[in-house]
């Protein structure tokens, strides 16, 4: 796991990270995930209640900012229990992928 506090050589060591959408949309988190992922310990990004992205912008605003996400050129698989067509063609059309 990982929290805000954890160090670089922390990420590097673990197999999975866990982290919200408000917490990599922080500054001190946000350099040290950025570190992790150009450094190639991060093979592949998860968002899951990607639903939240586009039906409940205004209870999470900061999923709005994970587009940037896509600027690392890594796999990002979306998981939602509750996805819809419409919520699908929105995520990809932000992320700019087929997948």
């Amino acid at each position: 796991g990982f929290n805000c506090g954890t160090e670089v050589r922390d990420i590097l060591r673990a197999q999975i990270s866990f982290l919200t959408a408000e917490a990599i949309c922080e500054a001190s988190a946000n350099a040290t995930v950025s570190q992790a992922i150009l450094s190639g310990a991060v093979g592949r990004i998860f968002v899951d209640e990607a639903h939240v992205f586009v039906t409940q912008d205004y209870y999470r605003p900061k999923f709005h900012r994970l587009y940037c996400l896509r600027q690392f050129g890594r796999p990002i698989t979306f998981l939602s229990a509750s996805i819809s067509n419409r919520v699908a063609y929105r995520i990809k059309a932000v992320f700019r992928t087929d997948t």
